[in-house]
């Protein structure tokens, strides 16, 4: 079974930050989303992985490599214009050959990680000779998505993707496995009126074709990181089973978990958490931060404090008795607030 992850688009949702640097590689809990991704695949057993990459491909290269720290081996494939997931498949074509594969959308969290959806394709496939099998999860607004209709059985019944009156509230969430028998389904489809390959209007490809498709409910949580909100949210969730930080810090620090603190950061008179990221080389003096994300080599100072917020790399922040919130700042500015 091979892997395909898919890192292009241009991640408008979280600019300025991704003016400098791809979406997929912004880090929850320190960590970069896609090499999260890259861990998730491997722990299915899965070691051929290809990365779908866009514009910020040699940022992709150089972050990932060849796949061998993971213990995977990763080829990139480019993919010129958003022309939708199922493109991406067509993209991916010889590498995918005819093995069965995991799609993976770069910028998606789970709790559970990959491994029980996999292996119920893999047994549905034995059992019920299944061509694929989606990941679903209950949302209050499946207008926004894919949407899934399933039977008492978990089957999937039909699909369709961003209705204007939704037939359920179940959302396909970024996890899709396949058989080769979705290449077909692809080559028999039409551009979308949004001019893009659908990969749900492949899908019902498979179901009008009478296969089997199955469905795995996600119960745990699931993010789609590509908005400042969404990426918060995951980072404090992440942080809640997985914190990481140096105890070498003054006693006039005061670190409130979860966090992740590199060890690198330098703290002093400050107040650091709850739900806290701080990366490499960060300094943060006299300020209180709370869920929040400060990328590598920020700075804070100042008596004021920041929450809600996600601070770009090499970018500094003085405050004098303010709070800032909900304040996305990318990289490499300076702002000053409160100074005379």
């Amino acid at each position: 079974m091979k892997g395909l992850i898919l890192s292009g688009g241009s991640g408008t949702r979280m600019r300025p930050l991704t003016h400098s640097v791809a979406k997929q590689l912004l880090p929850i809990a320190n960590v970069p989303i896609l090499h999260r991704a890259i861990q998730q695949m491997f722990d299915t057993g899965i070691q051929d992985i290809a990365i779908i990459v866009g514009s910020t491909s040699e940022q992709v290269k150089f972050s990932v490599g060849d796949g061998s720290r993971f213990g995977v081996n990763v080829t990139y494939l480019v993919q010129d214009q958003p022309l939708g997931l199922a493109h991406c498949v067509n993209i991916a074509r010889e590498f995918l050959s005819e093995d069965d594969f995991v799609m993976f959308l770069g910028d998606n969290m789970f709790e559970d990680g990959l491994r029980e959806i996999v292996n119920q394709f893999r047994a549905n496939k034995i059992n019920l000779n299944s061509a694929a099998q989606v990941a679903v999860k209950q949302v209050p607004n499946p207008s926004s998505f894919g949407v899934a209709v399933v039977d008492s059985e978990l089957q999937l019944i039909s699909v369709e993707e961003k209705p204007t009156a939704p037939k359920s509230d179940l959302a396909l969430v970024g996890t899709y496995c396949f058989t080769a028998k979705i290449h077909n389904a692809i080559a028999a489809i039409n551009p979308s009126p949004r001019g893009e390959f659908e990969i749900t209007d492949a899908i019902q490809q498979l179901l009008q074709d009478e296969l089997h498709v199955g469905v795995s409910a996600v119960t745990g949580w699931w993010f789609d990181t590509g908005t400042p909100a969404s990426f918060l949210e995951c980072n404090a969730k992440v942080l809640e089973t997985r914190v990481s930080r140096s105890n070498n810090f003054s006693v006039d620090v005061s670190i409130i978990d979860p966090c992740s603190i590199d060890s690198s950061a330098k703290l002093s008179n400050c107040t650091i958490g709850p739900y806290v990221s701080i990366g490499a080389n960060v300094s943060v003096i006299g300020s209180t931060i709370s869920n929040s994300v400060l990328l590598d080599q920020s700075f804070v100072s100042g008596l004021g404090a920041i929450t809600n917020s996600i601070v770009g790399k090499r970018s500094s922040i003085k405050l004098v008795a303010h709070t800032i919130s909900q304040v996305i700042l990318g990289d490499d500015c300076d702002v000053d607030i409160g100074s005379e």
